[in-house]
């Protein structure tokens, strides 16, 4: 007897996103963004929304678990709130 190999049924990428997302939101997807190659971002928000998450952090547990939560580095975030400050003074 022959086995027979699976023959998916969607090309690609749209295959996971049916197993992953199923399939009435793969179809959404599809129908919006056809044709167009698609690069997601590495962070999910925005440096504008980071940095007013900063603006009023002080402590330094603050800051740890604002990088933690967010992906980005303490020091980065440091950075912004001092840059946000700068920018406040003048």
């Amino acid at each position: 007897m022959e086995s027979k190999e699976e023959i998916p049924m969607y090309n690609g990428i749209y295959e996971d996103m049916v197993d992953y997302l199923g399939l009435d939101i793969t179809i959404r997807v599809f129908e919006r963004y056809k044709g167009q190659q698609v690069t997601f971002p590495v962070k999910l928000h925005s440096m504008d929304y980071i940095i007013s998450q900063v603006s009023n952090i002080s402590s330094g547990k603050e800051i740890k678990d604002i990088a933690r939560k967010y992906d980005y580095s303490e020091q980065w975030i440091r950075r912004m709130i001092r840059k946000k400050k700068l920018k406040l003074q003048g």
